[in-house]
């Protein structure tokens, strides 16, 4: 092969070629990049969406202690309301039997 030939066969055959590689190459570093920041802004989603559940189970929580609170509170109420009653009964009974 000539130096001509050889030029030749190096701008139409090697360069093109290596051209292809070279973009291919920087084609998929681009993409792992790409799907690297996506992952990393799932991973955060993620993590934001753990502490969310967290919070809302914890007043849950919370919920459920107040419930329990307010029934025994409410229970309380209505054995006050049966002694008034009884006793308010108690009185008239004496009341009227005086």
């Amino acid at each position: 092969m000539n130096e001509n030939e050889l030029a030749t066969w190096f701008i139409f055959s090697v360069l093109p070629i290596a051209l292809a590689i070279a973009t291919f190459a920087w084609k998929i570093n681009k993409d792992k990049k790409n799907n690297e920041n996506r992952i990393t802004k799932i991973e955060a989603n993620v993590s934001n969406n753990k502490n969310d559940v967290k919070e809302v189970k914890d007043e849950l929580r919370q919920q459920r202690e107040e419930i329990k609170m307010i029934l025994q509170i409410s229970s309380k109420i209505d054995t006050l309301t049966t002694r008034f009653e009884n006793f308010e009964n108690r009185f008239y009974d004496n009341r009227d039997n005086n």
